[in-house]
C-alpha cells in the first residue's frame, strides 16, 4: 500500500470522516497517482467532539429530561 493509501485513510478516519471520493491524476508514464484535491479540509477537534456526545449520550440518566426537552424543542 503506497503512502497516499495511508495518508488519505487517516485524514479521513481522523480528521473528517468523509466517505467523498477523492479522484487521483495518473502521471504521462503511468509510474504514479497525484490526487485531485479542490476541496480544503481542516480537522475536527477529537476531544471537543466526544465531550459534546458524552453529555448527550442516552445512557447518561442524569439531565435525560432536560435533554429530552430540548429535542422537542421546548
Amino acid at each position: 500500500m503506497s503512502d497516499h493509501c495511508l495518508d488519505s485513510l487517516r485524514l479521513s478516519l481522523m480528521c473528517i470522516g468523509d466517505m467523498t471520493f477523492m479522484p487521483l491524476e495518473t502521471s504521462a508514464g503511468g509510474d504514479w497517482d497525484k490526487p485531485i484535491t479542490p476541496t480544503v479540509y481542516s480537522c475536527r477537534d477529537y476531544r471537543a467532539l466526544r465531550s459534546w456526545s458524552k453529555v448527550r449520550d442516552a445512557t447518561n440518566e442524569e439531565g435525560i429530561e432536560d435533554r429530552a426537552e430540548k429535542m422537542r424543542g421546548g
